[in-house]
């Protein structure tokens, strides 16, 4: 499957890339030699050509030139009105990053889900995404409940894998709505980059909460979260087809169908008096 160029794509961050590439290539790894086999015949030293082509590939062009030349064109090309506004917010979240500045973090976060992905996008080409993160960590682990509750709701889309672990924690967290943010950062997958957990993975801590936690609201989020990871598990355990053939093995007959007066004139069948 190709991958998507950003809005502004950035000549040099596609040169890193194929540097990388290529590292990764005489270090003998696996997934490296992988795309290079996907675009060109392996062969014992590659050098950054071949590295650029590959890149040039994956993003869906014939060659580097080809790739070059559609940044060139979209660089000339006067930026939209939305690709001023998603670059404006950007400023602004990488700005408040670099202050330290929770408060006016918190406030730039304030954007809808489509322009929230550019904004990403955006971010993770311009390297400033990791900084943002330490910030959103810095505030998982702060005294304030409304901190933590923020720093909780926000990695609902801007987490990577280093929020896992704070989120965990965040599950016992004296305040309701602070676990109740952290269980559903940590389980919704639509909105991120990768997931950070499978809901096997917390099959167990989803059970406990839903059991004993002393908010409804977080019990109901646990339930609803936990249900299929249970019913995977059930399948694995014990499929119907075994079940079946248990009952036909043991000779076991199914109990009859009773049914209630209502349901005999609902269908047409005769009551029995």
């Amino acid at each position: 499957m190709p991958r998507t160029l950003p809005p502004r794509p950035n000549l040099d961050q596609l040169k890193r890339q194929a540097r990388e590439l290529l590292r990764a290539l005489l270090a003998r790894d696996s997934a490296a030699l992988q795309r290079f086999g996907a675009g060109l015949p392996l062969v014992d030293k590659p050098i950054l050509a071949q590295a650029l082509h590959v890149i040039a590939r994956e993003y869906g062009f014939a060659s580097w030139p080809v790739l070059r030349q559609h940044i060139a064109q979209i660089r000339t090309k006067p930026p939209t009105a939305r690709q001023q506004n998603v670059a404006l917010l950007a400023e602004r979240l990488a700005g408040a990053a670099q202050r330290r500045d929770l408060e006016a973090l918190f406030a730039a976060l304030q954007i809808g889900a489509r322009a929230g992905d550019e904004v990403r996008a955006l971010l993770v080409e311009r390297g400033q995404l990791p900084l943002m993160l330490d910030l959103l960590l810095r505030g998982a682990e702060s005294s304030d409940a409304r901190v933590r509750f923020l720093a909780a709701q926000a990695m609902d889309h801007w987490a990577d894998q280093r929020c896992a672990a704070p989120l965990r924690r965040l599950l016992h967290d004296p305040v309701p709505r602070v676990r109740w943010a952290a269980l559903h950062s940590l389980q919704c997958a639509a909105c991120k980059l990768s997931p950070l957990a499978t809901a096997e993975d917390l099959t167990e801590t989803l059970i406990t909460l839903a059991l004993g936690d002393p908010s409804v609201k977080v019990r109901r989020v646990a339930t609803l979260r936990a249900r299929p990871a249970l019913r995977r598990a059930a399948r694995r355990c014990c499929p119907r087809r075994s079940r079946r053939r248990r009952r036909r093995g043991s000779g076991a007959q199914c109990p009859p169908v009773t049914r209630s007066p209502r349901h005999e004139r609902r269908i047409g069948h005769p009551q029995i008096s």
